[in-house]
């Protein structure tokens, strides 16, 4: 595939995937701003989460080389950089060293929040769901 760059209608597109991926997480406690501007070469998406204030930026990249735009991968791309803001904490607690009993507190929360999200679904069930 041949280097593409991304369009006013992707990122409109890409945008509105990421504030679905934020309610389906429930992250209402974080202030996410979308972006659309040129990044680094190898990258689609960035999402720069500070988590001392909960504020986020996801950037979408204007530049998608060797990949095609699509919704299916805007949609992913979407959902990728959303999971950032789901797992900053953790990674947070990794650079600090922070003890492992608050990591496991951390990952049980991350576990309750896919538990929440999958059953409400039906996903426990076997019931498929495409959304």
């Amino acid at each position: 595939m041949s280097s593409d760059r991304t369009t006013k209608e992707h990122f409109k597109y890409f945008k509105s995937k990421v504030i679905k991926w934020l309610e389906v997480f429930g992250l209402y406690d974080w202030k996410v701003f979308v972006e659309h501007k040129e990044d680094d070469e190898d990258t689609l998406a960035s999402c720069m989460p500070d988590l001392l204030n909960r504020i986020a930026v996801i950037n979408l990249n204007t530049r998608w080389a060797n990949l095609e735009v699509d919704k299916e991968s805007l949609n992913r791309v979407a959902f990728e950089e959303v999971m950032h803001i789901v797992l900053a904490r953790l990674e947070s607690f990794a650079e600090k060293g922070v003890p492992l009993d608050q990591i496991r507190e951390e990952i049980h929360s991350i576990i309750r929040r896919f538990e929440s999200l999958l059953f409400s679904l039906g996903v426990s069930n076997g019931t498929n769901h495409n959304n």
